[in-house]
């Protein structure tokens, strides 16, 4: 599973440069503690083009972790429970939950240089 945004966005390419790119995003892992208040996820951002050989690749540009707790996770956890999946599969209900709520850190990424942006420009791909 992986986000991939359905437009290029412009993203930071240098200390002064930007670039327009389609973005794709994973979550590299992610813990929970034993009561569910506290999760911790790590993640990519790479930008997608093509290689000296006409190969698409992707190249990482942002790399990072997120601790989230408290009233932020009961907040986010609410906001993405209308689109979580009514299914008996538990991994991939909580792998969806998942990057629901990290869809929803995307658009917050990426939204000072594109201030339109929705998550409606980004979507879950389940491979």
């Amino acid at each position: 599973m992986y986000l991939k945004s359905k437009i290029e966005l412009t993203h930071n390419d240098g200390v002064a440069t930007t670039a327009n790119s389609i973005i794709v995003a994973r979550l590299l892992g992610f813990e929970r503690d034993g009561d569910c208040t506290k999760v911790l996820a790590s993640y990519d951002y790479s930008k997608v083009g093509l290689n000296e050989e006409g190969q698409t690749i992707a190249t990482p540009i942002i790399r990072d972790k997120i601790l989230i707790e408290g009233e932020a996770l009961n907040a986010l956890h609410n906001a993405v429970r209308p689109d979580i999946p009514n299914t008996d599969d538990e991994p991939l209900r909580e792998r969806t939950k998942m990057y629901l709520a990290f869809r929803l850190r995307m658009v917050e990424t990426f939204k000072g240089l594109n201030p339109d942006l929705t998550v409606g420009d980004i979507e879950i791909i389940n491979e």
